[in-house]
């Protein structure tokens, strides 16, 4: 499973994530996710995630959120969705959709990227 999810990381522009992964992704429990906006933390789902921009690292995904309020995106949050080891930022949208019992959240976000020259800059 690490190669296809790895594979979607890493897939040429405007590729959207497949139904079977999508189901994988799903069942799978070793990838913690979570969304940050400004300090307070969602437990949240990923229903699908698409590659915007290759050069960039911008995705859109597609998150049901537990919990999430109007009140916590009215002022527009600094946000963090974390995917496993992987880490977006940088807001580029933001859509919110009222769906009984879950929230959906759609996020344009761009991919923290560590490189080593970063880590020997510290």
């Amino acid at each position: 499973m690490d190669d296809e999810v790895e594979r979607v990381m890493t897939n040429p522009d405007n590729v959207i994530m497949s139904d079977g992964l999508s189901e994988i992704l799903n069942a799978a429990t070793v990838y913690e996710q979570n969304l940050v906006l400004n300090d307070v933390t969602f437990m949240c789902n990923m229903r699908s995630a698409k590659l915007l921009s290759l050069e960039y690292r911008e995705w859109e995904f597609e998150l049901e959120v537990v919990g999430l309020d109007f009140t916590d995106i009215a002022i527009i949050p600094e946000v963090f969705f974390n995917y496993g080891e992987h880490t977006f930022a940088n807001m580029c949208g933001m859509e919110i959709t009222r769906q009984e019992p879950d929230d959906v959240l759609i996020l344009a976000l761009r991919e923290i990227v560590i490189t080593e020259e970063d880590l020997s800059d510290e």
